[in-house]
């Protein structure tokens, strides 16, 4: 009997803030990050850094069908749990990001840039001297480790223990990136990662543009920020002495989720579960690897698969005016997922009609009334053709097409209750679900680096590549290098239609009301979203839920 160990969630997402203070993402399906007092920001009105608790479990690969158990120091034999992390920003030395070259991914699949491609920073350190670009343009502590219970370590500059530290000279105005995160052991021994502070900068005054505009959304010579990602890799060891080793997971630190209790309608669970079922052989009950094809007696779950989906793009209403068009009057759940009836069905009209709103992922120039969701995609600056808009993904678009025909299970109850118990599946899920799975223009967290299998070493797990040039796999700040250069010069020019669940449109400024204001309002320029982003408000939920706003903005320090 051979005992598995693995870390979860397999993929964490942690979220930068400016506050010391941080708190726990969603850890259950169907919950999202909230700090346990409720208030996002601390004592100071700082902005609290989102942070991923990293679990590790046993399984024991000859009783497959027994549910893993969480591993903890102190119990059962187990005597402590070893952790360590290496994070990295590769931004500003990685290709400059154009629309939709290098989709393929850029090493990945044997399809590289087009050559001479033009690389962030070439002409400030140029690429005959790359021994000094990445000196200068990696930021990189090296591994940081933690051995035993109650333990705390900052990512920082200084403390790398004999690692080549490389890290970026102080900003102009005296801002300087100097930590990429924090460590902390609980008295369980699992990990809690949180990212950076939000720091973001640039290295010489002819960066900064006297009207505050920068010149690209994306791509800005001697800029800097302090989003990352990197392994998590642990080792267990017994009280016997004994050791195992453990299948690691990867953190990926990105901006804050602006509208925390609002979903994508497209998440990276649903990317990467899409990816697994097509190409990975995940579930070969749903998905055939041999003919490629679902199959044909697919019957998905009203409450798993049809009702998350239409949840998403109704709650679309409290993020962006153009969504008002979806109010919950229109929406009744118990007879969407109601059984289908014999002849005219009158629930199979109304699932029709949805169905046939939905544009197809493998017919892109499909009918014009299917035009949903509507919002942008991997093409160019909100201005692409239809065939370039954000589509749901090819398993999603199948679950909803199996609905509408009435080839599904009507199980619904009422809205599901999360469930009660931590699993290693439902760490993996409510991490990917609470981030951004498209438009990968560039992306949030990360870009369509996510699509390509030969970075995983399983389904949700990525691999840890051998170096920089092995192509089957990922090593520290590859996961984030494809992003804006900074952040929130991507932040301020998606104001329409791009990521409203993570980046409000329009918000309702108190539960009170209905009408709308931009969410961004009172910014001036990219470099004014630079110094004021953790002042910006946070969508929450009303306290009543018959309020006219049933999630409105909240803790906004701006004037």
């Amino acid at each position: 009997m051979t005992k598995l160990y693995k870390i979860h969630p397999s993929i964490g997402v942690s979220r930068v803030g400016n506050s010391n203070e941080f708190f726990l993402g969603p850890e259950i399906p169907g919950t999202f990050a909230r700090p346990a007092d409720g208030r996002y920001r601390d004592a100071g009105k700082k902005l609290k850094r989102q942070a991923t608790r990293f679990w590790v479990f046993e399984q024991d690969d000859e009783q497959p069908g027994v549910a893993a158990r969480p591993v903890f120091a102190g119990e059962g034999g187990v005597a402590r749990i070893e952790w360590t992390v290496h994070l990295a920003n590769k931004k500003s030395i990685w290709f400059r990001f154009d629309e939709i070259h290098g989709i393929t991914g850029d090493v990945t699949e044997g399809v590289p840039y087009p050559p001479n491609w033009p690389l962030r920073n070439q002409e400030w350190i140029p690429p005959s001297q790359p021994d000094e670009r990445r000196r200068r343009l990696i930021i990189n502590p090296g591994p940081r480790s933690l051995t035993t219970t109650g333990q705390r370590v900052e990512i920082e500059k200084g403390n790398g223990g004999g690692f080549a530290e490389t890290w970026p000279s102080p900003f102009v105005g005296g801002q300087e990136i100097k930590s990429l995160g924090t460590m902390v052991t609980d008295e369980q021994g699992r990990l809690i990662l949180a990212g950076g502070f939000g720091t973001s900068g640039a290295a010489e005054a002819d960066a900064v543009p006297e009207d505050g505009r920068l010149k690209s959304f994306v791509n800005n010579d001697k800029w800097f920020d302090d989003v990352s990602d990197g392994p998590v890799t642990a080792r267990v060891v017994f009280e016997d002495g004994t050791s195992a080793e453990v299948a690691p997971s990867w953190l990926i630190v990105g901006p804050p989720d602006y509208a925390p209790p609002i979903e994508n309608i497209v998440t990276i669970y649903d990317v990467l579960y899409d990816l697994a079922l097509r190409e990975m052989g995940f579930d070969t009950n749903i998905f055939d690897p041999n003919t490629r094809q679902f199959k044909a007696d697919l019957r998905p779950s009203f409450t798993e698969s049809i009702y998350p989906i239409l949840k998403r793009a109704f709650e679309y209403r409290w993020v962006i005016r153009q969504a008002t068009g979806h109010p919950p009057s229109i929406v009744d759940f118990a007879e969407l997922g109601a059984a289908p009836q014999a002849g005219e069905d009158p629930n199979g009209n109304i699932r029709s009609d949805i169905f046939n709103r939905i544009r197809d992922p493998d017919n892109l120039n499909g009918p014009p009334e299917r035009n949903m969701p509507r919002l942008h995609n991997d093409g160019t600056g909100g201005i692409e053709p239809e065939s370039l808009r954000l589509t749901v993904t090819r398993t999603q678009f199948e679950m909803l097409r199996r609905w509408a025909i009435g080839q599904f299970i009507p199980d619904w109850q009422g809205v599901p209750s999360p469930a009660s118990e931590v699993t290693p599946d439902g760490l993996d899920r409510a991490s990917l679900e609470a981030a951004c799975g498209g438009g990968f223009f560039p992306g949030i967290e990360a870009g369509w680096i996510l699509r390509n299998p030969q970075i995983y070493a399983e389904a949700f797990r990525l691999r840890l590549a051998a170096s920089e040039d092995d192509a089957n796999g990922v090593t520290p700040g590859d996961m984030t290098k494809r992003a804006a250069l900074p952040w929130q010069a991507d932040f301020l020019k998606c104001a329409d239609n791009w990521w409203p669940a993570q980046r409000p449109n329009q918000v309702r400024v108190s539960p009170n009301t209905a009408a709308t204001s931009e969410w961004a309002r009172g910014i001036n320029g990219h470099i004014d979203l630079v110094n004021r982003w953790s002042l910006l408000g946070v969508v929450v939920p009303a306290q009543n839920p018959a309020s006219p706003s049933r999630f409105h903005e909240s803790e906004r320090e701006m004037p």
